[in-house]
């Protein structure tokens, strides 16, 4: 019986853990996605390419401190295919490359918005 406690306990726990993180990943990878679409995307497509290049960092920097915590809870090959055009994307930002910049900002955002959905804690990704 004891044994049983200990183990329900554990799992408990586990599981809480988990929750907690999806819950704070989903806010921090909207928000991500938010920054992509309402302030980077726009700064590419007027070519200001001073605020989408700062601004683009600073949701970078952002990320590498998201990143650090996901590599826990996530694929590393999504978590390193994020970053691969994290690259990219600064790149053709530098290079005021206007499609190859909002075409690698929308995939990113949507590598985004499917690490979210097929890594989070729900029935669905366990079973």
């Amino acid at each position: 019986m004891k044994s049983l406690l200990i183990s329900v306990l554990c799992l408990t726990i586990v599981v809480g853990i988990c929750v907690v993180y999806d819950n704070y990943s989903e806010s921090e990878i909207a928000s991500y996605r938010n920054i992509i679409e309402d302030k980077i995307l726009p700064a590419v497509e007027q070519e200001d390419w001073d605020k989408a290049i700062e601004e683009f960092e600073a949701m970078e920097s952002k990320w590498d401190s998201y990143r650090e915590k996901a590599s826990f809870f996530y694929n590393t090959n999504r978590i390193n295919d994020i970053a691969f055009t994290l690259v990219r994307t600064k790149g053709y930002i530098k290079a005021s490359d206007v499609s190859n910049s909002s075409g690698e900002l929308q995939c990113l955002s949507t590598q985004m918005d499917l690490l979210q959905k097929n890594e989070s804690f729900i029935k669905e990704n366990i079973f």
